[in-house]
């Protein structure tokens, strides 16, 4: 910027300042204090000795009475005699049948699940080739132990 357009932009601004100014609408000072404000000064000595100042009672107040509620008494309950009960009579003990005897013992399974084991055994080893033979040989073990087992229980009785 130039100093011509500087002078010129001041001088504008000047000018809108002054008509912003002359624009404003001018408004009278309040001299004298608002009517809530408390009177230090002339109004408290002079205006206060003729207000007269006139006190009412505040009006009574009355509260009504709860309402009060009135029911007949309630009926008398009465209750029957309870019904006794008396206990059965305990029923007669009888004895215990005594237990079957037992079909098989605990040897023939063991001697039938061996045998089975070993026939099974036989049998398994006549199968197979090279890794697959020692396969069914326990195959056979197995097979032939539970059915050794079974017949073995079923000898005793």
């Amino acid at each position: 910027m130039t100093s011509d357009q500087r002078i010129r932009t001041s001088r504008r601004i000047a000018a809108g300042l002054l008509a912003a100014a002359v624009a404003l609408p001018v408004f009278p000072a309040a001299a004298d204090p608002p009517d809530w404000a408390p009177a230090h000064g002339w109004r408290r000595h002079h205006e206060e000795r003729e207000r007269v100042i006139v006190v009412e009672p505040p009006p009574p107040v009355v509260y009504a009475p709860a309402p009060v509620y009135v029911a007949p008494p309630p009926p008398p309950v009465v209750y029957a005699p309870a019904p006794v009960y008396a206990a059965p009579p305990p029923p007669p003990v009888v004895a215990a049948a005594p237990p079957p005897p037992a079909c098989s013992s605990p040897a023939n399974e063991l001697v039938g699940a061996l045998a089975g084991a070993a026939g099974g055994g036989l049998v398994g080893s006549q199968f197979g080739k090279g890794s697959g033979k020692a396969a069914t040989t326990g195959v056979g073990v197995v097979a032939g132990a539970i059915v050794g087992d079974q017949v073995g229980r079923s000898l005793g009785c």
